[in-house]
């Protein structure tokens, strides 16, 4: 690694000594109240680009950051790659970004406001061989940091990645193949084992025992198709991967992604249908990243509760409609939807059990065997309106509406934008079970006559060994020694204990109706949100932005068991919180180069417990921001006061931001 890094180095000022350049600097400083992780950082990027010749560019980011707002303190050469191209031949040495088609098989990529980064370092070539063909590929290698720990900015998973790639394009039509190898040692393992994130970490808990955690490499064999076509008003695009490859520590099975986007013009109506399936539930995600068919938000409430992808098992649609009826008033709505593929319930069944004392029988329920049931998924319309069951939630159903109107007013001087978003998606979904005795199924006069059988062997059995055999059950002398030994002949004593013990049986089987039950554990949010923007130009540079958004979102927990017997639920132990929020930004812009903001975040949160409050909190995040364009390519910006935390997205790929409390933020950007 230190060889590696001097080498770069001393590439790097080569290429800086020769080459006419452009640099691009950004610098982050926070300092707030507390020492919680996201209140102090600071980062410097600076990013070089420059052409050694007509034919050779490089580009390198050098960071400085002590401490990033995610991930770890650097201070090093971040990424490098130089690039050659010439007519029909292009190739690229060092740190890889490369997307092919729409990311199902590679998509190499960095996002620095995430501490997002899956990039490679190696070397890329694409060739426009005669005939019409594009020749390309690549061969890299290097680690991948993912899982934010919330409380520390830290990554909480690392392992390291192999990728060699050859693909050939010709007109519309384009193939690939790509094997890739993940490199997983031990405490990431044991890290599955303490916080399993995915299906495919829950599937390892299950398989594997602890203590037989070994090193593993996964090796996965991808083959993908793309095609593009038009026809009239019509744009298709499908893009499908075939996948071969390993368990964790377990074997080699096979998987898919599919991505289709279909659009069409009609009479000014622009419509788009996006549809994905998804279904590799055991791989291990980490070089690419396919499209999530949903919305992603502008808004900054709408943001904070957006629908966590999962890029290895899911099956949805995203319907996208505009239109323009003017300039002043243009509509824009969309609604997305998705599911897993599977929904898996436990069947635990009982049978009826005896203990036998003799002269008696104690019947008891008892656990013989539990049954992974695969449930019944969702019609796609109960999916689209979320108007389903408990079972359905096992399915991770999601579904968002969003419709927006906007447009310009006198001659462009007033912008304006209304939107409403309703979200429903259950984020988590911890068991079905169910509890079952088939006790209205029992024959009691077979039961009966069972027990009756019982207790006429029995008592033979007790008279063979200790009277006279000879003599049978049913003879006169055998009543005698029974009414001298137990004070009643031998049918009466054989009715006795046959009726105490069918009467235990009875009681018991009453008893199953308390027993049979389905227990539903879940977790899932209902949220509307209202966002607007107003903003009115003065001329000469100068406006005046009003942005406005209301929410109201419950986050919900459901912990429940229906009783079918008694057709009664018992959810007294689900709770939900019920969050009102509003956030306002206004903004002033004095002649095209200052800009002076009030932030004002409010948050209302109250507790329920079986329906009933238990708690009640308010907080209000309020800040002050001004930005300076001292020049085209030169901004400062200055933030005084409180940020709220919450999600961010890009890509689907997300990141939870803390709160940041009473300080100093400064940003500045150059480029020169």
């Amino acid at each position: 690694m230190k060889n590696s890094s001097i080498i770069l180095f001393a590439l790097l000022g080569w290429a800086l000594a020769q080459s006419d350049l452009s640099f691009s600097y950004e610098l982050k400083y926070g300092n707030g109240k507390n020492d919680n992780y996201g209140n102090a950082f600071f980062e410097n990027l600076m990013d070089v680009n420059g052409n050694l010749n007509s034919s050779t560019s490089f580009y390198s980011q050098l960071e400085y950051s002590a401490p990033p707002l995610f991930g770890y303190s650097k201070n090093a050469l971040n990424k490098l790659y130089f690039e050659y191209y010439n007519g029909d031949l292009n190739v690229t040495l060092g740190d890889l970004f490369v997307l092919y088609g729409y990311g199902l098989a590679v998509n190499l990529s960095q996002d620095q406001a995430l501490g997002y980064d899956n990039t490679l370092r190696g070397v890329s070539w694409e060739y426009m061989a005669p005939g019409g063909f594009r020749v390309f590929g690549l061969l890299g290698q290097g680690k991948y940091e993912y899982a934010i720990n919330a409380a520390t900015g830290l990554f909480l998973r690392e392992f390291y990645n192999k990728l060699g790639v050859a693909g050939v394009e010709y007109r519309d039509f384009t193939v690939l193949y790509a094997q890739h190898k993940s490199f997983l040692d031990e405490p990431l393992l044991m890290a599955f084992y303490a916080d399993p994130l995915t299906t495919l970490e829950e599937d390892l808990n299950d398989r594997i025992p602890f203590d037989e955690i070994l090193p593993d490499t996964v090796k996965a064999d991808k083959y993908e198709v793309m095609y593009s076509t038009s026809f009239g008003p019509v744009d298709i695009y499908v893009e499908k991967l075939w996948s071969r490859y390993n368990k964790i520590l377990g074997d080699r099975v096979n998987g898919s992604l599919l991505y289709t986007a279909v659009y069409a013009n009609l009479f000014d109506w622009g419509i788009t249908w996006d549809y994905k399936d998804y279904d590799m539930e055991y791989n291990l995600v980490s070089l690419s990243n396919p499209p999530i068919v949903f919305r992603e938000p502008s808004s900054t409430l709408v943001g904070r509760t957006t629908h966590i992808m999962n890029y290895n098992d899911e099956v949805g649609h995203q319907v996208e409609i505009n239109h323009s009826f003017s300039d002043a008033v243009n509509f824009m709505g969309n609604w997305s939807f998705a599911r897993r593929h599977h929904g898996v319930a436990l069947d635990n069944q009982y049978s009826l059990h005896y203990e036998d004392f003799g002269d008696s029988l104690a019947f008891s329920w008892e656990q013989d065997t539990t049954v992974h049931i695969n449930l019944s998924a969702p019609s796609l319309l109960d999916n689209a309106l979320f108007n389903l069951k408990d079972e359905d939630y096992a399915f991770y159903p999601f579904s968002e509406i969003y419709v927006e109107f906007f447009g310009d007013l006198l001659d462009d001087k007033i912008h304006w934008i209304i939107g409403y978003d309703e979200l429903n998606d259950v984020t988590k979904y911890h068991h079905q079970q169910f509890y079952t005795t088939g006790f209205d199924n029992y024959d009691t006069s077979a039961l009966q006559d069972s027990i009756s059988a019982h207790f006429n062997e029995y008592w033979w059995n007790i008279w063979a060994q200790n009277y006279f055999p000879e003599f049978g059950l049913d003879s006169t002398y055998a009543d005698n020694i029974f009414n001298t030994v137990y004070g009643m002949s031998v049918d009466d004593r054989i009715e006795q204990s046959t009726e105490s013990s069918v009467t235990s049986a009875q009681d018991e089987i009453s008893m199953g109706g308390s027993i049979d039950r389905i227990t539903y554990s879940y977790e899932r949010v209902e949220a509307y949100t209202i966002p607007t923007n107003f903003a009115y130009n003065f001329g000469g540079g100068n406006s005046l932005t009003l942005y406005c958004e209301f929410q109201k979102r419950k986050d919900l927990t459901t912990i429940a068991t229906y009783y079918p017997a008694a057709d009664s639920t018992d959810d007294s132990f689900s709770g939900e919180i019920r969050y009102t929020s509003n956030y306002t930004a206004l903004t002033w812009r004095l002649h095209s180069s200052w800009s002076f903001s009030i932030l004002r975040d409010w948050e209302e949160r109250k507790w329920y417990v079986g329906g009933n409050q238990t708690n009640r909190e308010d907080k209000t995040w309020t800040g002050y921001e001004v930005s300076w364009d001292i020049n085209s390519g030169n901004q400062l910006s200055l933030f005084y006061g409180s940020l709220k935390g919450g999600r961010i997205c890009a890509n689907g790929i997300c990141a939870d931001q803390p709160d940041f409390d009473e300080g100093l933020k400064v940003t500045y950007r150059a480029i020169f």
